[in-house]
């Protein structure tokens, strides 16, 4: 009987030695795997850092868009696309019924509240009135609160183009 009495713990005393041989094991295996995944990790963050660099020059000399909206901001993005030059003439805005407006040579860019009877007869109608003399203006293009004008202009469809893809 006394062999019976030992064979369990023997049994016992086996698995418990084999099982603290697997975790050591495991635990050994590890340790390649994790200096594989820092090395891996490093990698990553490189190859990342790489790309943000890359996206930061990208944008750097991406094509210029305007970024806030005001008349001189649209003013400005079409001067960057060679749409216009110089300096702007004052235009009389309020004649038709713009709160401010700029010329430039054979083009002319008009700024309205988007509130307004002027604007709201702008999109209805597609033209606006001339106050004072009841002459009807259409516009080239409008592009949300800005009308252009530039019929006259030699490149007048490609500033049409820039002008409409304003943001």
């Amino acid at each position: 009987m006394k062999v019976f009495k030992s064979i369990p713990v023997f049994v016992i005393s086996t698995l418990l030695l084999s099982a603290c041989a697997a975790n050591s094991v495991e635990t050994a295996t590890q340790a390649p795997a994790q200096v594989e995944t820092t090395h891996e990790l490093e990698e990553n963050v490189e190859n990342l850092s790489e790309s943000i660099e890359s996206k930061v020059k990208d944008l750097e000399t991406a094509p210029t868009a305007a970024s806030t909206n005001s008349l001189e901001d649209l003013a400005s993005y079409l001067k960057e696309n060679n749409m216009i030059q110089g300096e702007p003439k004052g235009v009389p805005a309020e004649m038709l019924g713009a709160i401010s407006g700029a010329k430039y040579g054979d083009v002319a860019i008009y700024e309205y509240e988007k509130e307004s009877d002027s604007y709201k007869g702008l999109i209805e109608n597609g033209y606006v009135t001339l106050q004072g003399m009841g002459t009807k203006i259409e516009p080239s293009a409008v592009n949300d609160k800005y009308m252009l004008l530039c019929d006259k202009a030699e490149n007048r469809d490609e500033i049409i183009k820039v002008f409409m893809e304003y943001k």
